[in-house]
């Protein structure tokens, strides 16, 4: 009788909603996956995670036994700590067998300026792998594992707790930068005395010996 009934209205308005705001997506260069592409995540066992652009990630549930165990140096966890609103932050890399941080500052989240951080930070060090966050400022991660030849892993939406060893350390660094902190005005010497402070303080981990003394194989007097 051409009617249309309540509910039979509501998917209509619905639907048209839904292919709205995914046309508005595609425009935008994001990937919607299809249904064959959907088993195959499945299949996975959740064991990726898919990015805007449709490429699978390696996540922390990949880790390989190494990893897990802290058994060699060069097993990174990275993140960023921010300071005030628009004020800076500061990109940081702890190694998880011997909790040896690296940080470097950065003037906003802009993933090519992260990128060059990270790269610079991680040269002339061993680098078998690198577990981040999820933000926005780690974009770049193919790029970056091309030029630190190692496999990049993500840490699962709101699970910090799977790169413990970089958010533990990133509390102490937080003690001498609070939150609220201005990171524009921090300079690079004082951030580098910060950090020498950390990496130089006996860890009960290690056998009461500093981070700096077990990454580097020497002992401080």
């Amino acid at each position: 009788n051409g009617m249309i009934c309540a509910s039979e209205q509501s998917v209509l308005v619905f639907d048209s909603i839904y292919d709205k705001v995914k046309e508005e997506f595609l425009n935008r260069g994001c990937y919607f996956l299809n249904e064959e592409e959907i088993e195959k995540v499945f299949e996975l066992k959740k064991n990726t995670l898919v990015s805007v652009n449709g490429k699978l990630l390696k996540v922390y549930s990949q880790w390989t036994k190494e990893i897990k165990e802290r058994s060699r140096i060069g097993d990174w966890e990275g993140d960023t700590v921010y300071g005030a609103l628009g004020k800076g932050l500061i990109a940081t890399l702890v190694d998880r067998k011997t909790r040896y941080l690296l940080a470097g500052k950065l003037a906003n989240r802009n993933s090519t300026l992260t990128e060059k951080v990270i790269v610079k930070l991680l040269k002339n060090k061993p680098v078998e792998s690198l577990s981040l966050d999820n933000g926005s400022e780690f974009a770049n991660f193919k790029r970056i594992e091309e030029q630190i030849s190692a496999p990049i892993y993500f840490a699962e939406p709101h699970k910090p707790w799977q790169r413990g060893t970089n958010e533990n350390t990133n509390d102490i660094l937080r003690f001498f930068n609070p939150k609220g902190t201005n990171f524009h005005e921090v300079s690079d010497e004082e951030l580098e005395y910060v950090v020498y402070l950390i990496n130089t303080r006996p860890r009960k981990c290690l056998d009461w010996k500093s981070p700096f003394e077990v990454f580097w194989g020497v002992a401080l007097a």
